[in-house]
């Protein structure tokens, strides 16, 4: 369900109107608004940089999640590959949610005309 999430939020990314004026009457006009704040808000309780936490919180998670589905693999004798595959599994689960979570509070805001139209 999550990969079919994704190839119908990238297909409707490649066929979005070049001008950008979807995304400025329907993202920038509802839904930027209600996400706006949680996105201003939520950083500035922090005196660090939320995303350089969160990309080296990401970066552990995925290295410790690797070692862990091949010591799990060896140890249940189900091969390399499959732990392999285990770990590739989760990585585009996360990869997905984490390209929704950009769009949903960003990423639309690159779709917008520039300010001079």
């Amino acid at each position: 369900m999550l990969l079919l999430s994704f190839v119908v939020h990238a297909t409707l990314l490649l066929v979005l109107p070049g001008d950008g004026r979807l995304a400025e009457d329907v993202y920038a006009a509802h839904v930027y608004p209600v996400v706006g704040p949680i996105v201003a808000f939520v950083p500035s309780l922090l005196p660090f940089s939320l995303a350089a936490v969160l990309l080296l919180s990401l970066s552990v998670w995925a290295l410790a999640y690797l070692m862990w589905s091949l010591v799990d693999a060896r140890r249940t004798r189900r091969g390399f590959w499959r732990g392999l595959a285990r770990a590739a599994g989760a990585y585009l689960v996360v990869g997905i949610v984490v390209f929704h979570t950009f769009y949903l509070f960003w990423g639309y805001n690159y779709l917008r005309p520039p300010l001079e139209q």
